[in-house]
């Protein structure tokens, strides 16, 4: 069995791992204690077939976008909106040139669909970002079969 979206996500997570060193990638954490931080967490996301493939017997190809969510989570320090701006970059420019990533998309079609951030109060001011971004493949449904 090979699943495309499961290489891809696997691939995202191991470029997310080189982004920036002391700053490890984990997969659907869904608490990240501070020790943990900065830390990028890619969550698996969404997918959705291609409106054009419709009218196609269930067999046949299929173009899918996954658009997984990656969280950059910055602990307390100075200066954490120019600290989440630099990973958020790091991050992107990895993804987007990443050229094993590109091998197992269609038309080596990545598309950064933007950032939402958030900075929490408390004894200390401590910062998030979201990144959404979308992976268009080919889903073979012979590829699937165990």
């Amino acid at each position: 069995m090979i699943d495309t979206r499961e290489l891809i996500l696997a691939r995202i997570l191991v470029t997310l791992g080189t982004v920036q060193v002391g700053v490890k990638a984990h997969r659907n954490l869904p608490d990240v204690p501070e020790n943990l931080r900065p830390c990028l967490v890619l969550v698996d996301g969404d997918e959705e077939a291609s409106d054009q493939d419709l009218a196609r017997h269930a067999a046949f190809l299929r173009r899918v976008t996954v658009t997984p969510e990656i969280l950059i989570l910055i602990g307390a320090t100075d200066g954490v909106g120019s600290a989440l701006n630099a990973l958020r970059a790091k991050v992107l420019h990895a993804l987007l040139f990443d050229t094993t990533l590109k091998t197992l998309l269609l038309d080596d079609d990545i598309v950064y669909l933007g950032a939402h951030s958030a900075f929490q109060e408390g004894r200390r001011i401590e910062g998030s970002m979201v990144l959404r971004l979308s992976f268009t493949y080919l889903l073979r449904p012979t590829d699937l079969a165990p």
